[in-house]
């Protein structure tokens, strides 16, 4: 198993894509009222399957996937309250609101930017 130290870009890509598409699944389900339970396991566990799973998938497609997930994202973030949204990411994680888990998200992205940037000079 890889650990997050070893993740080149295509690990780093399949990483914010698995929780890209998590949260829009979250989001949607919240307001819908359906029932949609957080994955269970810690984030290394999650973030291993992630990486697991994406093995085969093309980065082209991983990066489409992305800005699926990305766009949707911003559509429900603007057309609903996101101070309203309370999302638990994870089976027993802290509930955060839409409105702090996005800016949360985007530094996460910009810190694994920064470590990829560090490695691949």
């Amino acid at each position: 198993m890889l650990v997050e130290q070893d993740w080149g870009p295509r690990e780093v890509l399949a990483h914010i894509v698995y929780y890209h598409e998590l949260f829009v699944n979250l989001v949607e389900a919240r307001l819908s009222k359906k029932e949609f339970p957080p994955p269970e396991g810690s984030f290394r566990e999650l973030n291993a399957a992630a990486v697991s799973a994406s093995r085969g998938i093309s980065p082209s497609i991983l990066v489409d996937r992305l800005k699926k997930a990305n766009a949707r994202l911003v559509e429900l973030y603007q057309r609903h309250n996101p101070e309203d949204i309370i999302l638990e990411i994870k089976a027993g994680a802290k509930p955060r609101r839409l409105a702090e888990l996005v800016p949360e998200v985007e530094a996460h992205i910009r810190n694994h930017l920064k470590k990829l940037q560090k490695v691949t000079r």
